[in-house]
């Protein structure tokens, strides 16, 4: 039983983690850019949705 609840603790410790990240994924998205930090010095610069001005 022990072994039983850690690991859940961990499943739910590693969901919330999974969890944050997608929601910073999208709130980013939702911004309107896929990078955090502006895309003068990203190789996928092209490939986003706004060409840089």
């Amino acid at each position: 039983m022990n072994g039983t609840i850690g690991t859940i603790i961990i499943l739910a410790v590693v969901a919330i983690i999974v969890a944050l990240a997608v929601r910073s994924v999208i709130k980013t998205r939702k911004k309107g850019g896929s990078c955090s930090c502006g895309c003068e010095g990203c190789s996928l610069s092209e490939d986003c949705s706004e060409p840089p001005k």
